[in-house]
């Protein structure tokens, strides 16, 4: 088990940094994690380093927003505050194939909680991967002062203080223009056959 830190130096309280945990991995994931040269290895932890660099909690990233905004809505909820859904934004992405811990640390009063935090992980192609439970510790005032979860790859995540229902942008998306094309399908169908019977009715009226 080793640290990945972030090489940015800052009095920042916001600050993220991860850990790789070879005991929380599945077989699968430690094989994965075993058949990586030092160089692969290396690449990917660099890269984890960078993006670490890049974190802006509560920000959204610029391709983020709309597919929170759809989750909330998809749920009920009007309001992301109300709900308590709050961006953890990252630049980049990283296909991992095994679990580090991200912790990821706020500035007092950014986030209150009393509650569970689930966390999120919107995925490259901007489908949406839940994480579960995190793990966080508090400031004396009672707000969120670190957030730590697992997660096998890296783009942008957001917490809510309920388990969300998941359907992701596209999937909805393709959904619509999916029942649009049947809808027209069966308009289509309908005025041709129509069409049909009529001029069967004519051609037997004149014949």
């Amino acid at each position: 088990d080793f640290e990945i830190s972030s090489t940015e130096s800052s009095n920042s309280k916001q600050s993220a940094s991860a850990r790789v945990e070879v005991g929380k991995m599945t077989e699968n994931e430690q094989a994965n994690y075993a058949g990586l040269t030092d160089e692969e290895l290396n690449k990917k932890l660099v890269n984890v380093q960078d993006i670490l660099n890049s974190v802006r909690p509560g920000e959204f990233a610029d391709d983020t927003k709309e597919i929170i905004n759809d989750i909330a809505k998809l749920n009920g909820i009007d309001n992301l505050e109300d709900g308590k859904i709050f961006p953890l934004s990252f630049t980049g992405h990283e296909n991992l194939g095994f679990p580090i811990a991200v912790t990821v640390r706020l500035e007092k009063g950014m986030l209150e909680s009393d509650t569970d935090l689930f966390v999120y992980h919107i995925l490259e192609d901007e489908t949406i991967e839940s994480l579960g439970k995190a793990e966080y510790t508090r400031y004396d005032d009672g707000s969120v002062e670190s957030i730590t979860f697992y997660t096998t790859g890296f783009s942008s995540f957001f917490t809510s203080t309920t388990e969300l229902s998941i359907l992701d942008s596209t999937t909805a998306t393709e959904g619509s223009e999916q029942n649009y094309l049947w809808i027209w399908g069966v308009v289509i169908i309908a005025v041709v056959g129509g069409a049909i019977v009529c001029v069967a009715l004519v051609k037997k009226k004149y014949n």
